[in-house]
This record gives structure tokens, C-alpha cells and sequence, in this order.
């Protein structure tokens, strides 16, 4: 009697595992399916041995190696992906899907990269229109190289046809508006910020012009001087 019933439950875990795991001629290995795709197809999990060492769960996309610490999950439904272990995240999307490049740590977003257009944002998820969105401040251990960009540069005030604001006209327009022609003013710059390559601009023409000034002005104490001495 023990001898039957020994035999029958061995009978009884074959079938089960045939249901379960199969070896068909095509040479593909199903475990946990009767119906293999891939020379492999795993319908489950698979745990090393420590706990959550490598566990793959085809259900949710799920790839977790090193328990917690190292987890790559895959959404097919959202077409997302996600890499994070306790301190650092990274979340974007893959095919035409718009979802952003996410970097986190301690889930806070470090980096952000749009997906439609590439710009990024660094301690901002929101870089706007701009190529690259700062917030917060910026250093440089060398040189920071900006270009016009197509923008004329003043060169163009030491030429003989340059009508030069006398400095009645500049004194009018500052009484009036309490900042330079042409430079913005504190309540526009703080409103709309400013950029770097415009300012500078704006500065060194600013400086031309002063400098045009203080040759005529030169010439006219010079020719003060010999007018006294003809005297």
C-alpha cells in the first residue's frame, strides 16, 4: 500500500510539472509555460540565493538584482522605463512617447531632458525655451566663450556716418528715465532677466561712444591750452 501510494504521487508531480514545464523538438525551453517563444520563455519569477538577488517577473517588467538596492522596471503599458536603487532614480520613455530623462537623488529631481526637444533643466524641471535652464548658480574654471549669433557688434560707432549722442542728449534721456539709452532698466531686467550677449553689446558700445566723447572733449581742452598761449 505505501509502495502504491508512493508511485502515484510521483505520477502526480510528472503531470504537474509537464503542465508547467515543457521540452518540445523545436528545441525551446518553457518553464512555467507549455507554449515557449524563445529558446528560454519564463512564465515567473527567478530568485537567486539570497533574497531578491535576481528576480525577473515578466508580469510587471520587472528586473531586480541585489534585493532592492538595483531595480530595472520596464512598463510596457506606458511605455517607460525606471533604473533607481534607495538613492539615485532615472525614469524617461522609450519610442515616440514624450515622457522626459528624469535624474533623481534622494527623489529629487538633479537633471531633467525633455523628450520633444532636448532641452534641460538642471535643479528645474522646467527649462522653458532654453537650450539649458539653471536654477541656481553657475561656475566656471575657465574660460566661457559666447557668440553674437548673428547680433552686429558696435564696431560699427567708430565709423565717419555714426551720428554720436552728444552728451546734452544722453543727459536728457537719463534725467527722464533714470538709465542709460538703449541699456535696460533695474525694474525690466528684473522682470525679464537679461542676456549676457546683448549686455555686453550694449556695454562696449557704450564705451565707444564715451570713448569718441573723451577724444573730442581732449581736442577741445588741447585746443583751449593753445589759444591761452597765443594770448
Amino acid at each position: 500500500m505505501k509502495n502504491l501510494f508512493t508511485a502515484l504521487l510521483f505520477l502526480g508531480l510528472i503531470n504537474y510539472a509537464s503542465a508547467q514545464n515543457t521540452f518540445p523538438a523545436s528545441g525551446n525551453v518553457g518553464i512555467g509555460t507549455v507554449s515557449p517563444l524563445e529558446a528560454l520563455h519564463l512564465n515567473g519569477s527567478i530568485r537567486g540565493n539570497q533574497s531578491g538577488a535576481l528576480r525577473i517577473n515578466s508580469g510587471s517588467g520587472l528586473l531586480d538584482i541585489g534585493s532592492q538596492n538595483t531595480q530595472f522596471t520596464h512598463f510596457i503599458t506606458d511605455r517607460q522605463f525606471f533604473f533607481f536603487n534607495k538613492d539615485v532614480q532615472i525614469a524617461g520613455s522609450i519610442g515616440s512617447y514624450d515622457f522626459p530623462l528624469d535624474f533623481r537623488i534622494f527623489n529629487v529631481t538633479r537633471m531633467y531632458i525633455k523628450k520633444e526637444n532636448g532641452n534641460v533643466g538642471i535643479g528645474t524641471i522646467v527649462p522653458g525655451s532654453y537650450k539649458l535652464a539653471v536654477a541656481g548658480s553657475i561656475g566656471a574654471w575657465g574660460e566661457v566663450r559666447v557668440f553674437t549669433n548673428g547680433s552686429a557688434f558696435p564696431d560699427y560707432v567708430f565709423d565717419p556716418s555714426y551720428k554720436l549722442p552728444t552728451l546734452e542728449e544722453t543727459e536728457n534721456y537719463v534725467k527722464e528715465n533714470r538709465h542709460l539709452p538703449e541699456v535696460p532698466s533695474a525694474a525690466e531686467i528684473e522682470k525679464e532677466g537679461m542676456s549676457l550677449n546683448e549686455m555686453n553689446v550694449i556695454l562696449l558700445k557704450k564705451v565707444e561712444e564715451l570713448t569718441l566723447h573723451l577724444i573730442e572733449i581732449k581736442k577741445e581742452i588741447e585746443e583751449l591750452k593753445r589759444n591761452q598761449r597765443h594770448k
